[in-house]
């Protein structure tokens, strides 16, 4: 039983005599230890195991004495509760891992039903761990409210805190990681199943970590299993979550500017683990304001997780389009098929496609799992651009421009000068100061988009015929390529030093990098110990820089 003590006094309560009578007998006298100050309630907790009837039961609680002398007034020292046997309960059991700090917290668990305060207290100084256990109805729920004084949680800048709640069959219930501010709110209910299933929520973060948050929903009931955002400086972030093996959740990842975690600002992504390590949901972080992925705790790793990159068809006639399947997974034996399954080859890379609809599927060795998905080429019959420029008359000045003019029939084109980050219908940007601008081009359907990067400097105008004097005419080729790679600069125009270039993977890595002398014109560079798939390479040199994409076949 729970009896719950109201100091009304002006003394703090620190010892109590309590006598317990059962159907009108006499059946003990606790005197128990406790710390109330004047005008709050304190709570005990005790068992009555003998003389019990099998229901209607009066139990009768009275102090008989508190501090060691009797009340003044005695008035309001009784209490009188029914109880029946065939009801069921429940211990719990609360559990805190202190962080560094451990005096900073505090908690208070309450009857949801009655308000009734069921526990309450703080860890002291020097506390590693604590626990306590409470015994409630087995119908009861509850709020279990956990506070801290700094502001700060109990996880992560000073400690790896955390607490939880255990049903009496020791299963976790309730676990909070301890990243909250001043406080943290868990409801729950005492007949609630254990946590069944731990899933770990892993981001990886992009250039700029503080636009990204999420939300993690329990589908059924609605409730929050966890929500948060990446702090400034954040790398990596995991969260262990405790969840039910019959129930499905929703992930909600944010983006506060609204270009995703990749690939306009980093290489971002964000993942789902089950309580075997096995990778249950991944994203690729290229989203725009919201990514929302839907799973249950019991799915399986032998869901294939696979993304598919797309190269577009030059024409409605043309057959060059390439479909590139990546899966997400450290098993090499899968086969893939753009027919829905009617074929299947070991290469995951698909050329000479027409533009179209294509049936994308991915089995496993043994055809026991399986990844679907259907992927639509387009057309980009993007074939080349004029870019003039009119740099600033000096660094003061916000007079330079960029326009932009494909030499296509298209008229559907989207601009944009920061990135990507903002396009806009026209390509000519006025009043421009001196710096260095990365330019994008992109249809509205999605399918083509280059990228180019310009420096605008102090001096005047520089013509479309001038621009040849600000960077040498390079070629990469040839493009795709099985093995050999040459870099040729056709036209060297003014340059005066050596040609550098490197070589990324798709993921950023560099792969290799080179030079061509000055007096130079061609280096050869081997693709050949690398994977097929998308590979580019930067050249630079002293006021530019040029970016070529290669396929490896």
């Amino acid at each position: 039983m729970n009896a719950v003590i109201s100091n009304l006094g002006a003394e703090v309560i620190y010892s109590v005599d309590l006598l317990v009578v059962i159907n009108g007998e006499v059946m003990n006298v606790l005197e128990e230890s406790v710390e109330i100050t004047s005008q709050d309630q304190g709570s005990l907790s005790f068992f009555i195991d003998d003389d019990m009837l099998a229901s209607s039961n009066t139990i009768q609680l009275a102090l008989t004495s508190v501090n060691g002398i009797t009340d003044g007034d005695a008035t309001n020292n009784t209490a009188i509760a029914t109880a029946d046997l065939e009801a069921s309960f429940e211990d719990l059991t609360l559990y805190f891992l202190a962080d560094d700090w451990p005096s900073e917290t505090s908690w208070q668990l309450v009857d949801v039903g009655s308000g009734q305060i069921l526990s309450e207290g703080d860890l002291g100084w020097g506390t590693d761990e604590y626990s306590e256990a409470v015994c409630v109805s087995s119908s009861a729920c509850l709020m279990l409210y956990v506070f801290d004084s700094y502001g700060d949680g109990m996880c992560c800048a000073g400690g790896e805190g955390f607490f939880q709640v255990l049903n009496s069959n020791g299963e976790i219930i309730v676990h909070n990681d301890g990243d909250f501010g001043d406080e943290a709110v868990e409801s729950f209910c005492a007949g609630d199943s254990g946590c069944q299933d731990l899933i770990t929520l892993n981001f990886i973060a992009d250039d700029w970590p503080l636009e990204t948050s999420w939300l993690l929903l329990d589908v059924a009931s609605g409730q929050i299993l966890s929500e948060g955002g990446l702090g400034s400086g954040t790398v990596e972030y995991s969260e262990v979550v405790c969840v039910s093996s019959s129930t499905c959740q929703t992930l909600y990842v944010f983006d506060s500017w609204g270009d995703g975690m990749c690939c306009a600002g980093g290489e971002g992504y964000f993942q789902v683990f089950n309580s075997d390590g096995e990778i249950i949901v991944y994203n690729d972080g290229d989203f725009g304001e919201e990514a929302v992925e839907s799973f249950c705790a019991s799915d399986s790793a032998c869901q294939i997780l696979a993304n598919v990159d797309i190269d577009p068809a030059s024409s409605e006639l043309a057959s060059d389009g390439i479909l590139t399947i990546q899966t997400v997974s450290t098993n090499n034996d899968f086969v893939y098929s753009i027919d829905g399954g009617q074929s299947f080859q070991s290469s995951n890379i698909f050329e000479g496609l027409e533009a179209g609809t294509y049936e994308v599927v991915v089995e496993n060795g043994s055809g026991t799992c399986s990844y679907e998905e259907t992927i639509v080429i387009a057309v980009c019959d993007f074939t080349d651009l004029e870019i003039t420029i009119v740099h600033p008359y000096s660094v003061l000045t916000a007079d330079g421009s960029i326009t932009i003019a494909p030499l296509s029939e298209e008229s559907s084109y989207l601009y944009s000068i920061d990135g990507g980050q903002n396009f806009e219908a026209s390509g000519v940007f006025m009043n421009l100061p001196v710096g260095e601008y990365n330019i994008v081009v992109t249809d509205n359907l999605g399918p083509c988009m280059y990228e180019f990067e310009r420096l605008l400097v102090p001096g005047g105008v520089v013509a479309v015929d001038d621009q040849a004097s600000i960077a040498p005419v390079i070629r990469v080729f040839p493009n795709p390529t099985n093995n050999q790679l040459s870099i040729e600069l056709v036209s060297t125009n003014i340059l005066n030093q050596a040609l550098q270039f490197v070589v990324f993977d798709r993921l950023g890595r560099v792969l290799e990098t080179g030079s061509i002398a000055e007096g130079g014109t061609r280096e050869i560079i081997s693709l050949g110990r690398y994977a097929p798939g998308t590979y580019f390479v930067k050249c630079l040199g002293e006021g530019f820089e040029q970016n070529f994409k290669v396929i490896k076949m």
